[in-house]
């Protein structure tokens, strides 16, 4: 076994999963991270440019060290990283206990620059080798020069999570979706005009909503009529419904009550939401519900 004389090397993985080159992989980056990151650690945080530590430090592990062209082929001039998954999470495992920051950068490129490269390496149809291609003769030459390049990419398809790292795909876009993450126990009106939302997806919200007239008098505010509102949430009293965090309750007559018609009083609320669709079902052994409001105005 590969001598490891550094605290870090004491948790031995099974030599089943890790080999030498491997070993070497995860001393190369903790010997890294123990001379050229820990010693600034306390100051990375108040380096507001980047220009004084954090880039130096970024050009040698992904140009010094080449860590910028594990993903290029060989045919490009690239090191077609022979690390593999485990060589990968060694690496990361090592520069996230230096700084979560730096880890991610170097991450993010090769995680940006995969696509391509296994549509490139290990096609599944002459198109995806094509796209795989033309993203390579684009951008490969950029990640092996002596300047320090990022790679990223669109995130799109809300049910897929990333459609263009699918290389099956070939890269195409069907649309694209913005994400806002808020704090909802804040105030809200900041953060959205009257009548400008066309839907919503909550899953698992609500019940963690301490003030939940007046989350709801709010959605009602910035949605357009006819919005459409998808919420989930455990059914009270279930067991799931009744957690420690959880600092509402949940079920059918309480949406009901978010109807207009169905309010004997105001009740302190000033919205009116139609159930369209209503189901209850099983979720990793608890009873939750999926609930299809309509905004009416």
């Amino acid at each position: 076994m590969f001598d490891q004389t550094s605290q870090w090397y004491k948790l031995q993985y099974p030599e089943c999963f890790v080999n030498q080159e491997q070993r070497r992989i995860q001393k190369l980056f903790a010997d890294f991270v123990d001379n050229e990151i820990m010693p600034v650690r306390d100051k990375i945080d108040d380096d507001l440019t980047h220009d004084d530590i954090i880039t130096p430090i970024l050009k040698k592990i992904q140009v010094e060290i080449g860590s910028q062209a594990d993903m290029i082929p060989k045919d490009y001039g690239g090191n077609e990283t022979t690390m593999g998954m485990v060589g990968s999470v060694l690496k990361g495992e090592q520069l996230a206990r230096g700084d979560w920051g730096i880890c991610l950068h170097s991450a993010c490129t090769n995680w940006a620059l995969s696509p391509a490269s296994l549509a490139y390496r290990f096609p599944s149809s002459p198109e995806a080798k094509a796209w795989g291609k033309a993203v390579l003769d684009e951008f490969a030459s950029k990640f092996l020069g002596k300047d320090l390049c990022v790679a990223c990419f669109n995130m799109a398809e809300p049910d897929s999570a990333c459609d263009i790292e699918n290389h099956l795909n070939e890269g195409k876009l069907v649309k694209v979706k913005a994400e806002l993450h808020i704090d909802l126990e804040k105030p809200l009106i900041k953060w959205f005009e009257n009548d400008s939302v066309d839907e919503v997806y909550g899953k698992y919200i609500i019940e963690h909503i301490q003030n939940d007239n007046t989350f709801f008098n709010w959605l009602y505010r910035i949605c357009k009529n006819n919005a459409i509102v998808t919420l989930f949430a455990p059914v009270f009293p279930g067991d799931a419904a009744i957690d420690w965090d959880h600092k509402s309750f949940w079920n059918y007559r309480k949406l009901h009550y978010l109807d207009k018609k169905n309010r004997a009083n105001d009740m302190g609320l000033d919205c009116n939401f139609k159930i369209i669709n209503y189901e209850e079902r099983e979720e990793l052994g608890s009873l939750v519900f999926k609930a299809v409001l309509k905004v009416v105005k």
